[in-house]
């Protein structure tokens, strides 16, 4: 558990004890935190969901050579950017601690999904348009999948489970490679 979850907790049974309305900031900071604390988190969490999707989904068929609508992707990419800016602009605006927000991961996360745009329009408007900088900078496009761990909170479970399980499953691999390599080099000499 990240130590702005447990913040999080302990300000919502703060809140609940002294019985005191929420101020904006606070609203604010739940509504994009908790999508189970209202119909409106429920709808924004949807909205962002929807736009991971539509951004992934645009990223894949922006590689395709027979697809020529380079402006089209640019204007759901910018529409997306925008979006996810907004509310990780709104989240960090809202938070209760800016220590603890910059320390938890899942801002990093968030923030790795959407530096690169920026990084691009810069390296391009600059004139400095390396080719092979700006395609390592879309690559780390794809970490808007990891923003769905926000809103999912089967995703998360699924992470702690594999995150308690890190040490088993590293012997499982590290077993694995080596039976690996012992079979492939059998079966490499047993041809020649």
């Amino acid at each position: 558990m990240t130590k702005l979850a447990a913040q999080k907790r302990a300000e919502a049974k703060r809140r609940s004890r002294a019985d005191a309305p929420l101020d904006f900031k606070g609203r604010v900071w739940e509504l994009f935190e908790d999508p189970e604390s209202g119909e409106m988190a429920k709808v924004i969490s949807l909205v962002i969901m929807v736009t991971i999707f539509i951004s992934t989904c645009a990223f894949v068929l922006e590689t395709v050579n027979q697809i020529h609508h380079k402006t089209t992707f640019f204007v759901i990419e910018l529409l997306c950017v925008s979006l996810f800016t907004i509310e990780f602009v709104c989240r960090f605006w809202s938070c209760p601690s800016k220590h603890a927000f910059v320390r938890d991961t899942y801002n990093w996360i968030d923030f790795l999904a959407i530096v690169p745009f920026y990084i691009e329009a810069a390296a391009q408007t600059s004139g400095a348009s390396s080719l092979a900088v700006l395609r390592a900078v879309r690559l780390v496009r794809i970490a808007r999948v990891f923003k769905l761990s926000r809103y999912s909170s089967s995703i998360r479970i699924f992470a702690q489970a594999m995150s308690s399980s890190l040490r088993p499953l590293m012997m499982l691999c590290f077993l694995l490679s080596i039976c690996i390599i012992i079979f492939s080099s059998g079966l490499y000499y047993a041809e020649f």
